[in-house]
Order: C-alpha cells, then structure tokens, then sequence
C-alpha cells in the first residue's frame, strides 16, 4: 500500500495536482492547511481514497486527528499545531498520543520542516511542504509504503530534485 503524505500546501491546488498525477499511490492523506487545495484535488480523483485532517489555518469543519489503519498497522495523523511540534516534547507528545492509541506511526506537519524519526518506538513522519518549505529544505511531500506484513516505509521525496514540477 503506497500512500502519499502531503501538508501544508496553503493555497497551491496545481502543485498538489501535479504531485498526485506523477505518482502511483492507493491513499492520500493531507496533514492540514490547504482544504481548498484538498477539494480540488478530490473532486478531480473521486475514485482515490482521501483523508483531510484540520490545520491552524483551516476554517471548515475537519477532524483533528485521524486514525487509519493500512495492512493491519494503524497510523495516527493530526496537524501537529495541538501537540506543539516544533519542539521536542511536542514531539514526544505526539508519539505518546499515536502510542496510546496503537499506532506504529504518527503523521504530522504544522512546522513545514520535513523529519523522519522514531520516538519512543514510533515513527514519526512530517512530508514538509511542497508550497512553503522552511529551515532551507526543498519543497516536498512523503511516501508511506506499508508492505502486507506490516513493514513501514516512510520516504520524503525532494520536488527540485524530480520530474514532478
């Protein structure tokens, strides 16, 4: 199961478009901030499976947090902006919260700053952003390939350095 991971594309619906285009996936999943984009993008694939999570600058009606579950591993998806994560113990946080819930993993975005990292056993994944990355990173989204027995596979995919501009 390859699902792409997307955050943070504040107003960039044909960014987004070209990301979903140039890639084979079975699930999206859009960490927040840019339901409009979201929309535009789900009206022209209404056959993909999509998830929406709420982000600080979301004003419609969505879940903060979404559990999902992909070949028997379930994985925690929020914003990030409730846990605090542009810090460590907002970190920690969110992977006590996927923890409790029995996640193996925890998606997030919020902070526009792409990350993979395990914490306290779960791993943790922010795509960035393709629109405005910050901290000096290229734009960017992730890949989460789950595998049928249950492997992980978190990747972050560098849009200057790929074919999907």
């Amino acid at each position: 199961m390859k699902i792409l991971v997307i955050s943070d594309t504040h107003g960039d619906p044909l960014r987004m478009k070209s990301i979903l285009e140039n890639n084979s996936w079975d699930n999206l999943i859009h960490l927040g901030d840019g339901e409009r984009d979201f929309a535009f993008c789900e009206s022209i694939f209404p056959q993909k499976p999509m998830v929406y999570v709420g982000g600080n600058c979301d004003y419609g009606r969505h879940e903060d947090s979404h559990i999902m579950t992909v070949c028997g591993v379930k994985i925690f998806c929020a914003h990030g902006h409730k846990f605090n994560v542009r810090s460590e113990t907002g970190k920690e946080l969110l992977a006590a919260e996927a923890a409790k819930n029995g996640c193996t993993a925890a998606l997030y975005g919020h902070t526009h700053i792409c990350d993979i990292r395990t914490v306290n056993g779960v791993l943790l994944m922010n795509p960035g952003s393709p629109s405005l990355p910050r901290g000096g990173n290229p734009p960017s989204f992730g890949i989460l390939s789950v595998t049928e027995k249950g492997e992980v596979i978190p990747e972050i995919i560098d849009l200057e350095g790929s074919d999907y501009e």
